[in-house]
């Protein structure tokens, strides 16, 4: 099997509010601008996210993203100037650094550097 990218999908009861966040305040590239009610893509280095909606309520456990960014504290600037909201940049072990904050169905985003 030869995988060539990654797609995670991200259930969002209000997909306006929900693409508005990933495009507005996450900062990232969707597909397309006009918004689908069902599905819409936003391509990264060598993923995509892809939000979906199918009008019933988004599960209490979501999966969560992990965005690896060049330079964690300037990414985590730009996007809280933004209003993401990522909370402190957390040490937990050598040579691992991440913040994190949720989108507005509640999953978990973080960035590590």
């Amino acid at each position: 099997m030869d995988i060539s990218n990654l797609m995670v999908i991200v259930y969002a009861s209000d997909m306006k509010r929900s693409f508005e966040f990933y495009k507005d305040k996450l900062g990232l590239t969707p597909r397309s601008d006009d918004i689908n009610p069902y599905w819409n893509e936003f391509h990264t280095a060598n993923s995509i996210i892809a939000l979906h909606s199918d009008g019933q309520p988004v599960a209490a456990l979501a999966p969560a993203l992990s965005l690896v960014v060049n330079d964690l504290e300037s990414a985590r600037n730009e996007c809280n100037n933004r209003g993401c909201n990522f909370g402190e940049i957390e040490h937990p072990h050598p040579g691992v650094s991440f913040c994190h904050t949720k989108d507005p169905d509640g999953v978990v985003i973080y960035l590590h550097g």
